[in-house]
């Protein structure tokens, strides 16, 4: 059980890291140019760039959720992430990891909506909804006997209410007919910030998980401590920046 326990949870650690680290950069440029479009009164332009960006953030994090369910078994043997007693690799916990990363993209997507449209207020509110559910629905489920999987699905869970809640202020966007964003380089810039983030996640993270490959228990648990711990200065200012 305990081993199991900590192998997951150092290795969910090091996913949530990375899908953080890559997509904080581009709710930063989300932000950017609905902010630029809001103080121009473009609320056309802000429809049809949060659909856009909607639609795109619900498709990747589908296939997040499809490569993670279709290669669990795979990633637990590469991993040595087994069921007590047995060489049979861990598979519901990578699947509900893959319905929160996707659930979680959601959120980072209209979070990032609210925040360009400067409505503070709304974004710290669906910020503590999020946190105050995983907490409350965590310790039931935790207590309850889950374990890991509790905690993983307190995540969702928590995701989902923050969607649910974030979506009420946001609603009236939807509503505007949206208008061709024009040459404004938004593509090309998103799609060079999104390289550069992935890029810094799998450099920040990669190596918890080879070291998770190829060492004990224990060494690699040590390591995945020490490993976040380390990111704690990087995540603080990650999140003052946004």
């Amino acid at each position: 059980g305990g081993g199991v326990v900590g192998d997951l949870a150092g290795f969910l650690a090091s996913i949530f890291m990375m899908a953080l680290v890559s997509t904080n950069v581009v709710g930063l440029v989300i932000i950017r140019y609905i902010s630029y479009f809001s103080v121009k009164s473009q609320f056309d332009k802000i429809a049809e760039l949060s659909q856009n960006t909607l639609k795109i953030l619900f498709v990747a994090g589908f296939f997040i959720f499809l490569l993670l369910s279709l290669f669990s078994r795979p990633i637990g043997s590469i991993l040595k992430i087994y069921k007590p007693g047995t060489i049979e690799p861990v598979v519901l916990p990578m699947i509900i990891l893959g319905l929160t990363l996707w659930a979680f993209l959601m959120v980072i997507g209209l979070q990032s909506i609210l925040n360009g449209l400067q409505r503070f207020g709304m974004l710290g509110l669906s910020r503590i909804v999020e946190s105050a559910a995983t907490l409350i629905i965590g310790l039931v489920l935790v207590v309850a006997g889950l374990g890991i999987n509790g905690a993983m699905i307190a995540l969702l869970l928590g995701a989902i209410a923050s969607i649910f809640f974030t979506s009420l202020p946001v609603k009236n966007i939807f509503m505007i007919k949206p208008s061709r964003l024009g040459k404004l380089g938004i593509k090309n810039y998103l799609l060079i910030s999104a390289i550069a983030s992935v890029s810094m996640a799998v450099m920040l993270n990669t190596d918890v998980i080879i070291v998770k490959a190829l060492f004990d228990e224990l060494q690699a648990g040590y390591f995945a401590a020490a490993s976040i711990i380390g990111g704690v200065v990087f995540f603080v200012s990650m999140s003052i920046n946004s």
